[in-house]
């Protein structure tokens, strides 16, 4: 059944009730992705909006072509300092904010989702995107060969990350990618924990890395987080339930 909140003719998302009736489209888009990355789910989508954001303030822009849905990109509206500010699905523990497009539709999925965006200019003031990676298949999310002459006003910032691909052996990025500074850092490390004794290194996957989730909260918990009050054990039960979800 579908819900007017002043949708536009194309039919993108404005509240979460529109979400949840389209739960079957965005699943079947999902496993026809190129990278179906747990953080594009349903679920995962759902979980965010349910922790932080109101009902009303879901937005999810839909781009087609021709009848097809070939992509969602999910975004939330708030008001900050009396402006409409659309915002991705980020903040200071989620740095997550893909689109989802089927898979070869990736060359035309940004221009149709900027002429969406500008169809919508009525429904807000400020669009900001964050925790877009330069490894990302969408960085920047636009090209400045679609905002250049799209007529809106905008602003691209960069910043360094720890975040990184390495196409070669870690032995050749640690000698010929970090400065000599690090190296010294990084021996200096590994030596205090040789003094320490044995150590042993654990990946943890699938079921096995669930079962070990408190553990992980309680060593968290156990050092300087803990007593500054921002480990996953004492931070706001919003962002608690993000965790346990």
């Amino acid at each position: 059944m579908p819900f007017s909140h002043g949708s536009s003719p194309r039919g993108s998302v404005r509240h979460l009730r529109e979400f949840l009736s389209i739960r079957d489209e965005w699943q079947e888009l999902h496993a026809d992705s190129v990278r179906r990355t747990p953080f594009l789910s349903f679920a995962f989508i759902r979980l965010w909006y349910d922790c932080f954001a109101a009902p009303d303030q879901v937005r999810i822009y839909r781009v087609k072509e021709g009848k097809s849905t070939i992509g969602f990109l999910p975004m939330v509206l708030r008001r900050r300092n009396q402006l409409r500010t659309l915002e991705s699905l980020t903040n200071d523990h989620c740095f997550h904010s893909e689109p989802l497009v089927r898979k070869g539709c990736e060359d035309e999925f940004p221009a149709g989702l900027l002429q969406e965006i500008q169809e919508d200019r009525n429904g807000w003031d400020v669009f900001r995107h964050r925790f877009s990676y330069s490894f990302s298949r969408f960085p920047g999310l636009f090209g400045e060969d679609l905002l250049a002459p799209s007529g809106l006003s905008w602003r691209r910032r960069r910043q360094p990350t720890y975040s990184i691909r390495v196409k070669r052996p870690f032995d050749e990025y640690y000698r010929g990618d970090l400065t000599r500074g690090f190296r010294k850092l990084f021996r200096k490390y590994r030596n205090r924990l040789a003094r320490r004794g044995e150590v042993s290194y654990r990946h943890y996957q699938g079921e096995e890395a669930v079962n070990a989730w408190p553990d992980f909260l309680r060593i968290e918990d156990s050092g300087w987080k803990g007593s500054a009050e921002t480990s996953i054990k004492r931070i706001a039960p919003n962002f608690q339930r993000y965790y346990n979800g």
